[in-house]
């Protein structure tokens, strides 16, 4: 027997998590029987724990048992990539100011320019492309990752380009 989802979180503020068992063999009819008492193939998991089901086909035999851990989210999860912001058409690079509640890694993307180290550090530097540059401006998102079931956040920072003094 396997239930589904594998490492399941209860997202914040949502009433639970539906946890379903799945049971390959046996002789029909399977019975269900949940650590909740329920007796369905699926149940609701309502709060952070360790859920069990046990299956038993029609035959004498012991049934079989699998267990998930249920984690919950302690906060809404959401991503703040930081204040827009203008800078010279002449600076090189961009250090970003991304953070994330809830979870605790994101991801950037948009923009044709580069990230380093990588889009999935929360301040990398942001390297503008010429085209960017030329045409005033970029928008650059932040969303966060490791949600689990839960939708992710995302949120948006644009950069404008100020054309140098001549």
């Amino acid at each position: 027997v396997d239930i589904t989802p594998v490492s399941p979180k209860i997202c914040f503020g949502s009433p639970g998590v539906t946890l379903t068992a799945t049971a390959v063999g046996g002789k029909a009819p399977l019975t269900y029987l949940w650590s909740s008492g329920a007796t369905t193939t699926s149940i609701t998991a309502a709060s952070a724990g360790t859920y069990w089901v046990r299956v038993k086909d029609a035959l004498p035999c012991t049934g079989v048992t699998d267990t998930v851990v249920v984690a919950a989210f302690t906060a809404a999860i959401t991503a703040n990539a930081g204040p827009d912001d203008t800078l010279c058409s002449s600076q090189a690079t961009y250090t970003l100011a991304g953070s994330v509640t809830g979870v605790t890694t994101g991801e950037w993307f948009g923009g044709a320019g580069t990230f380093a180290p990588g889009n999935t550090t929360l301040t990398a530097t942001y390297t503008p492309t010429a085209g960017e540059r030329t045409a005033g401006s970029v928008t650059l998102s932040l969303r966060t990752t490791n949600n689990g079931t839960c939708t992710p956040d995302t949120d948006q920072v644009v950069l404008r380009f100020s054309p140098a003094l001549v």
